[in-house]
């Protein structure tokens, strides 16, 4: 008999499972095997019910009686012996549910990665001034703190928010019940900044409160002062006491922490570096060379005036409503007006009856008003579509001014449909386009918003694969240490 080499092949002798008449195979070990032939000729009793199942009982004899209890275990196969036998997985078969969302990159998965990716390391840009939308939080106001220089005064302040259903008498005494002593009341071109005590504050009169709060008349928020402290070189108790006052001050602020900067030897530009956002500063007093600086932080995702949603999974998921488009529901496209459709041949100009429900004795008046406008709106009318730059064919579907596009014409068709020849016409350029909202990217666009080097998921997935490789292979050296790790 002929020995065999159990390190490079697997031995299978005398298997009788099933249809299987003791036959003897021997499959070599860490290569790609096909088992092929017609069906009943014993591919799965050989694969699935003798080798898979033979490894799956070694695999359980290996195991605790406690542990075995908890598996599906096979019979044991009808066969002599198996040498050579590695570690066996079974991928199970199975049909492929397929919807009309479904995408190459979310049937295998890829996409998954692709989400998860994106919402770990992916920076969420404003899309009107460019910059990246950032939450502050108490780890952050203390850094910023520690950055000032020796012997600057700071103040860690709260806006002080009236109720509607209360006076502020009634909003002072709660305060003076939650512990808080203090308020501060910003200086004005007229008067400076004054830090009140609220028991003072609580036994003015109605009148003589109101001037208090509001000198000369101004309408300028007041503050809680929450805490005050003297920069220094700061030890773990400092920090410690510096993070308890800034979390109240988040909590009362609902979001909102101010730090009242003096500094008398330090410009503004030298204490705000590099931060820009919710800045103000003024001189103390006429003549004085103390420089005030008020600087805002909040832990609201939000930036620009715009709030927007913090980075999840479900975010860039289509297939759910929390992340898929509102307008098309994740499909990519609508039911519509069909470019293709209105525009059927776009080596045509306009001039040459390029634009098709623009023909006719009645209807060809579009085609004229818009031929006798290009010259006002600047537009080629002799020149192919096909050779319109973007901004000139958008022009031609939006119009401007009183030289009407392709849009106004179908929105005065949409006003007549209560003829029948305007049902007919509608009819015949209707189809499915893009989605005009998320332009086929299928996704709200608050995840549109939310880039790794300069890209949203939707680019990328439109990406071919070959190009994605090199973009993956020249991310890696651009992300930071823990991005990396990610």
């Amino acid at each position: 008999m002929r020995t065999v080499n159990s390190t490079g092949n697997i031995l299978i002798k005398g298997a009788r499972v099933h249809n299987l008449k003791n036959i003897t195979v021997e499959i070599p070990r860490n290569k790609l095997v096909v088992v092929t032939g017609v069906s009943g000729s014993g591919k799965s009793s050989l694969t699935i019910d003798t080798l898979y199942a033979e490894g799956q009982r070694r695999y359980a004899e290996s195991l605790s009686a406690y542990a075995r209890q908890f598996l599906n275990r096979m019979n044991k196969p009808d066969v002599d012996y198996i040498k050579g036998l590695c570690p066996a997985i079974a991928i199970e078969q199975k049909v492929i549910a397929r919807t009309p969302r479904s995408t190459v990159g979310s049937m295998t998965e890829i996409y998954d990665y692709l989400r998860l990716l994106f919402a770990r390391i992916g920076k969420t840009i404003s899309p009107v001034s460019g910059r990246q939308v950032k939450k502050d939080d108490v780890t952050d106001v203390v850094k910023a703190i520690t950055q000032f220089q020796v012997g600057d005064k700071v103040y860690i302040l709260t806006t002080f928010k009236q109720h509607k259903n209360r006076d502020i008498k009634e909003e002072l005494n709660i305060l003076v019940q939650k512990g808080f002593s203090r308020v501060y009341v910003p200086e004005t071109s007229e008067e400076k900044g004054e830090i009140l005590r609220i028991e003072d504050l609580v036994s003015l009169p109605e009148k003589a409160l109101k001037e208090k709060l509001t000198p000369g008349g101004s309408h300028l928020p007041i503050y809680i002062l929450i805490d005050r402290i003297v920069v220094k070189d700061f030890d773990e108790d400092d920090k410690h006491r510096l993070a308890d006052s800034i979390g109240t001050a988040f909590y009362e602020g609902e979001g909102d922490v101010y730090l009242e900067i003096q500094s008398e030897t330090r410009s503004r530009e030298s204490i705000v570096g590099s931060r820009e956002s919710g800045v103000d500063s003024r001189k103390s007093g006429a003549g004085s060379q103390t420089q005030d600086l008020l600087l805002h932080f909040n832990n609201r995702f939000e930036l620009d005036g715009m709030q927007f949603e913090e980075p999840v999974p479900n975010l860039f998921n289509f297939n759910n409503p929390f992340g898929a488009c509102p307008t098309c529901e994740g499909f990519s496209q609508v039911l519509g007006i069909d470019s293709d459709l209105v525009i059927p041949d776009k080596r045509l100009s306009v001039y040459e009856g390029a634009v098709a429900p623009w023909k006719g004795e009645k209807l060809g008046w579009w085609r004229e008003q818009f031929v006798k406008g290009a010259r006002k709106i600047d537009f080629p009318v002799h020149k192919p579509i096909a050779d319109l730059t973007d901004e000139q064919y958008k022009l031609l579907w939006q119009g401007a001014g009183k030289v009407y596009g392709i849009n106004d014409f179908f929105k005065e068709v949409e006003q007549n449909l209560y003829k029948v020849q305007y049902r007919v016409l509608l009819s015949r350029y209707r189809g499915r386009t893009q989605c005009p909202d998320c332009k086929g990217y299928r996704l709200r666009n608050e995840a549109l918003y939310v880039k790794i080097d300069e890209k949203h998921i939707g680019e990328l997935s439109e990406t071919p694969v070959k190009y994605l490789k090199h973009w993956f292979d020249a991310l890696e050296k651009k992300l930071s240490e823990f991005d990396q790790q990610v």
